[in-house]
């Protein structure tokens, strides 16, 4: 059997699913009073692919998919890149709208 790509132990496990989730929340917040329809976009897919980082630990892999571990770790780690990427996809359109408006208001209704 291969060598585990992605394990954690069970301390940093719970640092990364709390800090993923207070992010989630922070990103929500901010989103609610600064943010546009692009912006909304990406806090939700950061929600949707945080579910699979988050949830497909070493525990849940050997239970549920012992024979198949390595589409799942390959899984797991996509899910995580695709979050950092859209973590800095959001930081960069929140800034850009806020810092750079729309010429005309219409452009990004909320």
């Amino acid at each position: 059997m291969d060598k585990p790509l992605f394990f954690l132990s069970r301390e940093a496990e719970k640092k990364f699913r709390l800090t993923a989730m207070l992010i989630c929340v922070f990103i929500m917040v901010v989103d609610y009073y600064f943010g546009n329809l692009f912006t909304n976009t990406a806090v939700l897919l950061y929600a949707v692919f945080m579910v699979p980082a988050l949830l497909l630990t070493r525990a849940v892999q050997v239970r549920y998919f012992f024979h198949t571990q390595s589409p799942i770790i390959a899984f797991r780690i996509f899910s995580c890149m695709l979050m950092l990427l859209l973590l800095i996809i959001w930081g960069y359109s929140i800034l850009d709208y806020n810092f750079n408006p729309p010429v005309f208001p219409g452009d990004m209704v909320k």
